[in-house]
């Protein structure tokens, strides 16, 4: 059998698709914090020539260790 592909879905959002990214980052931030973290990304992104996405939160798996297990 062929698998066709009908349509292509970018999860990039239309106001960035013309934009080169220069840097990602992923915080640890407490839940508590996260709308200070969501207000200071705001900050950044009216700076011209400045583009924030901000998503999440997510789970932290890539920061969490199992106790006994090497990184």
């Amino acid at each position: 059998d062929e698998v066709k592909i009908e349509k292509k879905v970018s999860w990039v959002p239309d106001k960035y698709k013309e934009r080169t990214m220069v840097a990602a980052f992923s915080c640890l931030v407490r839940h508590d914090d996260i709308e200070a973290l969501g207000d200071l990304l705001e900050v950044v992104d009216k700076e011209e020539e400045s583009s924030v996405r901000f998503s999440g939160p997510w789970a932290p798996f890539s920061f969490v260790q199992l106790k006994g297990t090497r990184r």
